[in-house]
């Protein structure tokens, strides 16, 4: 009474089929895995606020401070933008001072001043600076830019060794899920 939906249909099932979608699946899982993120910057797209420029500026101290051509940009458009609210532009223009110096520890301490960031160092909740902006999005409400936390570095022998022993084992578990599964019994249903 009950037939198989393969031979119902009138299709076979072929018997390399699911060894060759597992492989082709186990091939596109690695080539994605393997493949990083492509990061994408707009740093064409600038601000008019005097405020979002500094906090660029700072932001390219910390993450980039051999590149001296944007953090110079960024100081120089804070002095030249339109809004300055919440900006204190005397520290700005000493920290456009430090910077022609050489010294970017005052640059980034100058520049943190011009619009009121500060690290919290008491235990009780820190209190709101210069009244900043509200938070939307993806912002965080902090001022203050933390130093970069340094990776552990490239990958070793025994990183990839682990890696090796990883792949093998997932691979050898699809291939026993293949050979180990139960057989269909083609019309052996009693009714």
């Amino acid at each position: 009474m009950y037939a198989n939906s393969a031979a119902s249909t009138g299709r076979s099932r072929r018997p390399g089929a699911p060894a060759r979608t597992a492989a082709a699946s186990l091939l596109i899982a690695g080539l994605l895995a393997l493949s990083g993120p492509a990061a994408f910057a707009h740093d064409d797209e600038g601000s008019e606020r005097a405020f979002d420029l500094v906090r660029q500026g700072i932001a390219y101290l910390v993450t980039r401070p051999h590149d001296s051509m944007d953090i110079e940009d960024k100081i120089n458009d804070s002095l030249e933008a339109k809004d300055t609210s919440h900006v204190d532009l005397a520290y700005v223009r000493k920290a456009q001072q430090a910077f022609k110096s050489g010294d970017l520890t005052a640059t980034r301490v100058l520049l943190e001043r011009s619009i009121g960031a500060r690290l919290a160092t008491t235990p009780a909740d820190p209190v709101p600076i210069n009244s900043p902006l509200p938070i939307t999005g993806a912002e965080t409400g902090t001022l203050v830019v933390a130093d970069p936390l340094h990776g552990r570095g490239p990958l070793h022998a025994g990183d990839w060794g682990l890696l090796g022993v990883s792949a093998a084992v997932g691979a050898a578990g699809v291939v026993l899920a293949i050979r180990v599964r139960p057989h269909d019994t083609h019309g052996g249903g009693t009714s």
